[in-house]
């Protein structure tokens, strides 16, 4: 909906404005190393559930429990962004559009993904592995840090 497009590109706004650096290190990294990061965004979700239940089993853990759902969550909307910078840079890229900021080139990203998710099977799935390749870039980079 459009309600739900407008606060992901004020999210958008917010997050480049705050973690450029780390967006473009991530986004690099995905661009580098594109296999690599799915697999290990991939990993990452099929580990999801299964470290809940270990963090339930122990006293301390189910105190972490909304901790971990909170990073995984934080780890997904800002791999995103990440996948949605690279997709907005190589799109502009294409047209011979060059020196735009990164704001730019992840709101066009942003909008981008969002017209793919005008398709019906291919919002989910488009968005699940732009996200998946984002979360795996953040663990390689060390949250865009290396």
């Amino acid at each position: 909906s459009l309600i739900s497009l407008f606060s992901l590109l004020i999210l958008t706004v917010l997050l480049v404005a705050v973690f450029t650096p780390q967006l473009g290190r991530i986004s690099a990294k995905i661009e580098q190393d594109l296999t690599q990061s799915f697999l290990i965004g991939f990993l990452g979700l099929l580990l999801f559930i299964p470290a809940i239940i270990v963090l339930a089993v122990s006293l301390v853990g189910v105190v972490l429990i909304p901790v971990w759902i909170l990073a995984a969550s934080a780890a997904g909307i800002f791999g995103y962004t990440a996948g949605a910078h690279l997709i907005g840079k190589q799109t502009l890229h294409a047209f011979k559009v060059k020196g735009k900021s990164m704001m730019i080139e992840t709101l066009v990203g942003v909008i981008l993904l969002a017209l793919a998710g005008m398709i019906p099977i291919g919002d989910f799935l488009i968005k699940m592995v732009v996200a998946l390749c984002g979360v795996g870039a953040i663990y390689l980079t060390r949250f865009g840090t290396r």
